[in-house]
């Protein structure tokens, strides 16, 4: 059986875009026949992140302990395993954090390394776990290294910081195979490391399988936005535009289905009936309801590495518009699987909102378009033979 070691910054318990792609990528390999181990990092699993150090020491003494000793718990088919990763630069908390537990940090990665012996690891979102990639390379000359990019890790962090940008230079350079979410991203990495990639490929993330719901009414006045509430992700944008659809079309509503920084302010803001803020659902089926009970999704995002929410609304049988930005359009074929509007402008989403919902007809035939390309292109099947390609 052969063992694959995933590294990754950010896991379940936690919910978000990379961990549902590693949480994805982890199972399905383990239905294949292969034996996973995720090493997570333990200030990142928990809700929100861990931001202080009073935050540090609110953590169940338990949770401390297992991470000290790498007491691991099983999801799906796989082990996880939580540690400290940590990097320095990012905050002073997190650097002065990175001083105290690096050492021990690293006896752990080693010891979880050399006690699993992988054949293949593989790193996703190497923010703060990128030193331990390249040691694991450097020490290990015989493992496969991948590198999985999800966005952030490219166009922020190594922006933001010169040594970031310096180690994920020498991660793309050392590694077997690297794989970016999207062609978007791809380019966008060669203008951050300021070099060419040669040993790249781009593997599209997938729509997992829709969870079949029961008795639930598709509402053809119900907008809905599924999503992380914070400025990058445009809600503010959609708020707008929604509020101005509303003088033409009285009987509109907008569910919000997500929670960030953004939040409040946009509650009180937007203090309106037909507004439905229903802060973040973890419940998969609750997240099928409201995708099946919704005509339209929209993904107003200023910046989109890939856009696997899209594609989660387009499975459900809801007309995805998002903004024309990063991976969206590789997502979005415009007029045909959805429609794209100029990011930040919000008349014009406000012109193609109101015509999505005015042109049922045209509604329909870009929704059916839309299921069949979702299964052909950007199926679990698809996602998972590409990766096991660059495993084997």
């Amino acid at each position: 059986m052969k063992k694959v070691l995933i590294i990754t910054s950010r896991s379940y318990p936690s919910i978000g875009g990379v961990e549902k792609v590693v949480d994805q990528l982890a199972t399905g390999l383990a239905k294949r026949g292969y034996e996973i181990r995720v090493i997570t990092n333990f200030f990142r699993t928990r809700k929100g992140g861990i931001k202080s150090l009073g935050e540090y020491f609110k953590q169940s003494w338990t949770d401390h302990l297992k991470a000290l000793l790498g007491i691991g718990y099983m999801m799906s088919g796989y082990s996880i395993v939580e540690t400290y990763f940590i990097f320095p630069g990012i905050s002073a908390i997190r650097t002065l954090l990175s001083l105290i537990l690096f050492p021990f940090t690293l006896i752990h990665f080693l010891y979880q390394y050399s006690t699993f012996r992988p054949a293949v690891v593989n790193i996703h979102f190497g923010d703060n776990v990128i030193v331990y990639a390249i040691l694991c390379k450097v020490l290990f000359k015989h493992t496969t290294l991948i590198s999985s990019f999800h966005g952030s890790d490219i166009v922020v962090f190594p922006r933001r910081s010169p040594l970031q940008r310096y180690l994920l230079r020498q991660l793309i350079k050392i590694s077997d195979k690297v794989v970016f979410v999207s062609k978007y991203l791809e380019d966008e990495a060669v203008k951050t490391i300021k070099d060419s990639i040669s040993n790249s490929i781009v593997i599209h993330n997938s729509s997992p399988e829709p969870i079949i719901v029961d008795n639930v009414d598709r509402n053809s006045n119900r907008l809905l936005y599924v999503g992380r509430v914070v400025q990058n992700k445009g809600v503010d944008i959609l708020l707008q535009a929604f509020m101005k659809l509303k003088n033409k079309f009285s009987d509109l509503e907008l569910y919000i289905a997500g929670d960030g920084d953004q939040m409040e302010n946009l509650r009180k803001q937007y203090d309106d009936k037909s507004i439905k803020f229903l802060g973040f659902i973890t419940d998969p089926v609750e997240i099928a309801k409201l995708y099946k009970s919704s005509s339209i999704f929209i993904a107003p995002s200023r910046f989109e590495s890939f856009g696997k929410v899209a594609l989660e609304a387009m499975s459900y049988g809801c007309l995805a518009v998002t903004s024309n930005v990063g991976g969206f359009k590789e997502v979005v074929n415009d007029g045909e699987t959805g429609l794209l509007f100029e990011s930040e402008n919000i008349d014009n989403l406000v012109a193609v909102l109101d015509n999505a919902l005015t042109d049922v007809e045209k509604r329909k035939r870009i929704v059916s378009k839309a299921s069949q390309e979702v299964k052909l292109r950007f199926s679990e099947k698809v996602f998972l033979d590409n990766y096991e390609r660059i495993v084997k």
